[in-house]
């Protein structure tokens, strides 16, 4: 199903030991795949050769053959950036090397309304890039378990691109947006469409403006703040840079790091990598828990097979949680863990999944886009209306039943939702 109207030229191979992207028009595409679609997490068309749903957390440390150590490094500059910085140019491609930042304007950024203090559901929606209000990507809120028919949804911002996006409880939003330039920031990159997501901080208060704190050639998602409130985690693919090949189709082939994850002081603008190079894995969308440890997905690229991992806050041990296992979101104290796996929706407390339940969420449908509620006692999700080629907006108990549907996407502008955060914001001055 074609769930976006935006053009998304990606597509996946595995050439010369790296990840080769191709230009490949419009695919289908959510903020939680990965591969032909637009990476995120696990493709929701890849299917376990393994039948059996048993959990394995019992599994040792794992050891990918000749990874390197998980680096520690301050590769993207200080967030007062130069305005002179050079510019990419040429074969011989400086990776270290970046544009100025970018401003709202650039950006096409526009704060509509102020956050709404109480219970929450953020998501983004993609729009059809025509420059138009209604044309541009969006950040919106709408309230809980109410009435379709009475709900109101409101606009929080637009801009050029919200790829996607985390939040912080206090309103504080972090987002991946396309950079607009990027023809002439990276002209080697012309035919890439939106490779480049860089990701910026935009605080709650009015007079608030976005501050981009990553730099490059770096496509960030999966934002998500850890209880310090100022370390953001985020999976990022680095270096995008094509190759001709005269005579091959296509004529360029495109290559860039896998997916790693990368913790991101939102204070000082550092970076520390937590996931090691490996060209054949992509570590993605990353959890805290309540010990101070991570759950994520791991991605292996050569066997199109994903399972839960976990990892302390420095990137190490790294431990295998679940068999095929995916798309893992931890509530918001760290306690409960969701996750797919045969094409179910699992729950479980985090230190114990192999005691994990399948809950029937979606009344029979596919749900996707999991968030639960602040205080645990609900889920809010997705489910695709393929007919209108949109996504609807259902909010049940945590067991599956008391299903509402508070959104229904037909009747929005056939809205392409993704992306949600279910929060408990306070009064914002």
């Amino acid at each position: 199903m074609v769930r976006s109207p935006r053009e998304i030229p990606f597509a996946m191979a595995l050439a010369a030991g790296l990840l080769v992207l191709a230009a490949c028009g419009s695919s289908s595409s959510t903020s939680d795949t990965v591969g032909a679609d637009v990476p995120g997490d696990v493709p929701a068309d890849v299917h376990s050769d393994i039948a059996s749903p048993d959990v394995r957390p019992d599994v040792p440390v794992v050891d990918i053959a000749n990874d390197p150590a998980p680096m520690d490094a301050a590769d993207v500059p200080a967030i007062d950036v130069p305005a002179d910085v050079p510019v990419d140019t040429g074969p011989d491609i400086d990776f270290d090397a970046f544009p100025p930042p970018l401003t709202p304007e650039q950006l096409g950024f526009q704060a509509v309304e102020a956050p709404w203090s109480g219970s929450v559901i953020y998501f983004n929606t993609w729009g059809s890039g025509d420059g138009t209000d209604e044309g541009k990507d969006a950040i919106r809120m709408i309230r809980p378990n109410v009435d379709p028919a009475g709900s109101t949804m409101g606009v929080r911002a637009r801009a050029f691109s919200f790829w996607t996006f985390g939040i912080r409880s206090d309103g504080t939003i972090a987002f991946a947006s396309a950079d607009p330039l990027k023809d002439t920031h990276y002209p080697d990159l012309a035919n890439l469409g939106n490779a480049i997501q860089n990701t910026y901080l935009w605080g709650p208060a009015a007079d608030d403006v976005p501050q981009q704190i990553s730099f490059g050639r770096v496509n960030d998602e999966c934002h998500v703040f850890l209880p310090d409130n100022k370390t953001l985690l985020m999976c990022r693919r680095a270096k995008f840079y094509g190759v001709e090949t005269p005579g091959a189709e296509p004529a360029i082939q495109w290559f860039n790091d896998p997916y790693r994850l990368v913790s991101l002081d939102t204070q000082a603008g550092t970076n520390t990598w937590l996931s090691p190079l490996n060209p054949l894995v992509n570590d993605l969308s990353a959890w805290p828990r309540d010990d101070g440890t991570l759950l994520f997905t791991r991605f292996f690229a050569d066997e199109m097979k994903s399972s839960l991992y976990s990892m302390g806050a420095d990137g190490t041990p790294v431990t295998l949680e679940v068999e095929d296992g995916n798309r893992a979101i931890v509530s918001q104290d760290g306690k409960v863990a969701w996750f797919k796996k045969n094409g179910s929706t699992w729950r479980a407390d985090w230190n114990k999944l192999g005691a994990a339940v399948v809950v029937l969420i979606g009344d029979g449908k596919v749900a996707d886009d999991l968030t639960p509620s602040p205080d645990g006692t609900q889920i809010a999700y997705t489910v695709a209306d393929q007919a209108h080629n949109c996504s609807d907006l259902y909010v049940a108990k945590v067991d599956g039943t008391d299903e509402i549907r508070i959104l229904d996407c037909s009747d929005n502008a056939n809205l392409f939702i993704s992306g949600l955060r279910w929060i408990e914001t306070p009064t914002i001055e």
